[in-house]
C-alpha cells in the first residue's frame, strides 16, 4: 500500500522534469531559446537566428543523407557478391 503512492509521486516528478525539458521553443545544439526570449528578439535577430538554425539543420541532413547513401552502396555491393 505504501509503494503505490510513492510510485505515483515519482512518476509525476519525472513527468514534470521531462515536460519542462521539452518546453524550449527552438533547440540549436546546446543553445536553446524559449518563447519569451524569441519574442524579445528584434526582427533582424530572429531572422539571423533562424538562418543559422536552417544552415545547421541542412548540414545535419546532408551528413545523414551521405551516410545513408554510403551504407546503401555497401549493402548493394555485399548482396551482389
Amino acid at each position: 500500500m505504501f509503494f503505490t503512492p510513492l510510485i505515483i509521486i515519482v512518476l509525476i516528478f519525472f513527468l514534470i522534469l521531462y515536460s519542462k525539458k521539452n518546453l524550449n521553443f527552438f533547440q540549436n545544439g546546446d543553445k536553446a531559446l524559449n518563447i519569451n526570449q524569441w519574442m524579445r528578439m528584434s526582427g533582424k535577430e530572429r531572422n539571423y537566428y533562424d538562418t543559422k538554425d536552417k544552415e545547421i539543420t541542412m548540414k545535419r541532413k546532408k551528413k545523414l543523407l551521405s551516410k545513408i547513401r554510403r551504407e546503401y552502396q555497401s549493402s548493394i555491393r555485399k548482396s551482389s557478391k
